[in-house]
């Protein structure tokens, strides 16, 4: 699911809607699959809501595009008036370049990450090609790396199964609510400022590898470069209340 800056679209539903049981109960799962893929990428699906029918979909796919979203019908089933019923995907449009970094920044990202670095911690250490702050707690890694770094070769299988893509207004929306942390289905969890630094580092278009409980956090734009974030352990236990789950820090800023 996917939050942003609330677009103000609203709809009735049909009060009697009319369909096949069978077409419906089919394309129902099948979209209910689409729109669990689509929300590991990032977007929004309300599926709470109930379907819409083509109009109500039409309409509202218009009013959350012209407030900055882009948005797509997930089809469930042909009604008996030749309308077809769907849900509607929604995320922020990225306000990028063509190489999807943030419009207006300047530098490579190997630059972007020392700056940060160098400005909170003092010091950016780089040791075998890879780009350290304090304590190792997150570093870089320009695409064309070569370090014997066994984080290199742990990176390179987080992203062999993604967990998707990063929605950087999530992570404001995160920061905005106090907290400090976020968590990814585990006990474990990540610090909320480097991942604002991701986004500040790789710009818009920013991958997540897989996450394992206890286990870095890698993310990565799509020239290769990366960074990864240390793990806190146990941040559920320890910091309860600075800490949000991703999936809530997604939906603090959707359509209510």
């Amino acid at each position: 699911m996917y939050g942003k800056t609330k677009p103000k679209g609203s709809y009735s539903r049909t009060k009697k809607p009319s369909f096949n049981p069978n077409g419906w109960t089919n394309g129902f799962q099948k979209a209910l699959q689409q729109a669990a893929d689509l929300e590991g990428k990032g977007w929004t699906v309300d599926t709470e809501r109930g379907a819409l029918t083509g109009g109500q979909a039409d309409s509202f796919k218009k009013q959350v595009e012209t407030q900055g979203f882009e948005a797509q019908a997930i089809p469930i089933s042909e009604l008996d008036n030749g309308e077809v019923a769907s849900f509607i995907a929604y995320r922020p449009k990225a306000a990028s370049d063509s190489k999807g970094q943030p419009s207006g920044v300047t530098g490579t990202s190997e630059s972007r990450f020392v700056d940060i670095i160098k400005q909170t911690f003092g010091d950016a250490k780089n040791v075998d090609g890879i780009y350290t702050g304090a304590k190792g707690v997150v570093g870089f890694a320009a695409a064309n790396a070569t370090s014997s770094n066994s984080l290199l070769s742990e990176a390179k299988q987080a992203f062999t199964s993604p967990f998707g893509t990063l929605n950087p207004t999530a992570i404001q929306n995160a920061i905005n609510s106090k907290k400090l942390y976020v968590t990814f289905g585990f006990d474990s969890g990540y610090d909320l400022q480097y991942l604002e630094w991701a986004t500040q580092v790789l710009g818009n278009n920013v991958t997540i590898g897989k996450v394992e409980d206890g286990k870095a956090l890698f993310v990565k734009n799509p020239q290769g470069d990366m960074m990864f974030i240390a793990p806190i352990v146990d941040v559920v236990h320890d910091n309860a209340t600075e800490t949000i789950a991703y999936s809530d820090a997604v939906n603090a800023g959707t359509i209510p």
